[in-house]
């Protein structure tokens, strides 16, 4: 998951969610079976070898455990059922975890509806061709002249270079598509022909960039109008979309659409790459990603919008998922809260038994990853 920044208050970053096998009592706690239970390693233990940070575990003869931890102002206290599983102490936490996703407010579209929707449409147009044609994104940062400053051409002999390496990165993006158009997926001798072709392109690429870097210096001291100077003609798969203007359209000329955006308003953080399912009423999906600004869309499709289903698969492939039932009325943005996986607390942690002490194997938890527990 990609974050937007943001200080957190928890201890918890970042952690690898692990289940559990467990049973639900009588007071509707989650418990864990006391299987493999080693009675020797009932006591108190003390985090031991990380100073400025403090952190008792209780591992009760009944199969119980209290852990307390702080440290950077921070502070965080646990309870559930412990057991041994070969070198390893399981602590699994009794408290079920909040919802990861809930229902938020939901407004008309409007205008940074419009925009969103926008770019994200070239966003995705923008990736199409760089699925496509791979060497156009490969040298897509300007490279330095390819002559050095004292060297430099004059403005003809660089134009005739700068023309000779259009042709050939005409000449090499036309041969990569060529092999491309109609094997999905290729085969390994066609997989390793494709390669090459597009090293040779992605080279031809920087060639081209250079030279034409070249003529514009040469231009620019000679007072030439650098504007003049020629273009490649790809491939059509390969050529990119044009810039999104900054503005978004008059209301009249909307297209429209629904929208979602994923995010905790309580820390003001968006969360991106989490899918958004939009299913209508003739029955058809449509599948998007929020964005970097937490958004998703898609434009109308001339059928009522019946509901929308979130998802969401942390670090260990697991998944939770929200369905959230829509009464169309209109084109709308709706809310999604998420909340951040950091601050979910783990439904499990591992310890490695080392002769007296415990060592921790949880990662993330910050501030907490070294150290020993010695019984006290």
């Amino acid at each position: 998951m990609s974050l937007m920044p943001f200080a957190c208050k928890w201890p918890l970053l970042l952690f690898s969610v692990l289940f559990v096998p467990s049973a639900v009592a009588s007071d509707g706690t989650r418990t864990t079976a006391p299987e493999n239970r080693d009675h020797a390693l009932a006591g108190q233990y003390s985090l031991t070898g990380d100073p400025g940070k403090k952190s008792r575990l209780q591992l009760h003869a009944d199969g119980r455990f209290d852990l307390s931890m702080s440290g950077k102002g921070n502070s965080w206290q646990e309870s559930g059922s412990w057991r041994r599983k070969g070198d390893r102490v399981i602590l699994a936490f009794a408290v079920e975890p909040e919802p990861l996703f809930g229902r938020g407010s939901a407004r008309p579209w409007d205008e940074d509806a419009e925009k969103r929707m926008r770019d994200a449409e070239h966003d995705a147009e923008v990736s199409a061709v760089l699925r496509r044609c791979p060497f156009v994104g490969e040298v897509a940062e300007r490279t330095p002249p390819t002559t050095p400053v004292g060297e430099r051409m004059a403005p003809d002999e660089a134009l005739e270079a700068l023309n000779e390496a259009i042709g050939e990165l005409e000449t090499a993006a036309e041969a990569y598509v060529l092999l491309n158009e109609g094997v999905d997926p290729p085969d390994a001798t066609l997989a390793a022909t494709l390669s090459a072709a597009d090293a040779h392109a992605c080279v031809a690429m920087m060639e081209f960039r250079g030279r034409h870097e070249d003529a514009g210096d040469a231009y620019r001291e000679a007072g030439r109008d650098t504007s003049s100077l020629p273009e490649p003609v790809l491939p059509a798969t390969c050529r990119m979309p044009a810039d999104v203007p900054r503005e978004a359209p008059a209301s009249g000329q909307w297209l429209g659409g629904y929208g979602v955006i994923v995010g905790d308003p309580a820390i003001g953080m968006v969360f991106n790459k989490v899918m958004v399912r939009f299913q209508f009423n003739d029955g058809v999906d449509v599948e998007a990603f929020t964005d970097r600004t937490g958004w998703a869309g898609v434009r109308p499709r001339g059928v009522p919008l019946r509901a929308l289903a979130v998802g969401w698969c942390d670090a260990t492939h697991l998944c939770q998922s929200f369905l959230l039932a829509i009464r169309d009325e209109g084109h709308q943005v709706f809310g999604v809260r998420m909340r951040h996986e950091s601050l979910l607390p783990p439904l499990q942690l591992e310890l490695s038994v080392d002769g007296g002490a415990l060592v921790p194997q949880w990662e993330g938890i910050d501030g907490f990853q070294t150290g020993r527990y010695r019984r006290d």
